[in-house]
């Protein structure tokens, strides 16, 4: 968990030991998240804010025309995020807002030598989907729960897009673009 449960502290902390350590970052993953929780504001700083934090850090070193030499963000949101989740409105929310920053915020940093894509796994063989899934299943059917092995395989293919904003969905029975611009020619 972030250090008082702030995750600006830990960001920062975390950015400075790596330009410390290597110099630079020309790859940022945000994937930090929590289940639904009654404190829906700590779920929402965990979940979007974070992201949201995190992606900004990483803009302020990585930018072309601030002095860095450009990359990758890769934002980890959820299929929750993709599609209407009864079972956990609030945790949807904060994962369809990963979703819609990844989308915009992308594009907009193109110019500056940055890449941002989402990736959104499905219920995959991890501690936050086996805790709650019993939960779930009364509002969805689930055929089986991926394997991290496969989620994983997703982010390589994810990794290789060249569509700034891209979001791949990752299902049990494969992955799939849900949102992907046309390239500029």
């Amino acid at each position: 968990m972030f250090p008082s449960h702030d995750p600006t502290l830990f960001l920062s902390g975390a950015f400075q030991s790596v330009i410390k350590i290597y110099g630079h970052y020309d790859l940022l993953v945000n994937n930090a998240g929590i289940g639904s929780t009654p404190d829906y504001e700590h779920l929402l700083r965990i979940n979007l804010s974070a992201v949201i934090e995190g992606t900004l850090s990483a803009m302020s070193h990585m930018r072309k025309d601030k002095g860095g030499r450009g990359g990758l963000i890769v934002n980890i949101a959820s299929t929750t995020g993709l599609a209407p989740a009864p079972f956990a409105p609030v945790y949807a929310a904060s994962k369809h807002g990963v979703v819609g920053f990844s989308r915009s915020f992308g594009p907009a940093v193109e110019p500056l030598g940055v890449k941002v894509l989402c990736l959104c796994p499905s219920f995959a063989n991890t501690e936050i989907h086996l805790g709650r899934l019993k939960y779930v299943e009364k509002w969805e059917t689930i055929d089986r729960i991926m394997e991290v092995s496969e989620v994983a395989s997703a982010f390589a293919k994810l990794v290789d897009e060249e569509v700034n904003g891209s979001v791949l969905g990752v299902y049990h029975d494969g992955a799939e673009y849900q949102f992907r611009r046309k390239a500029r020619l």
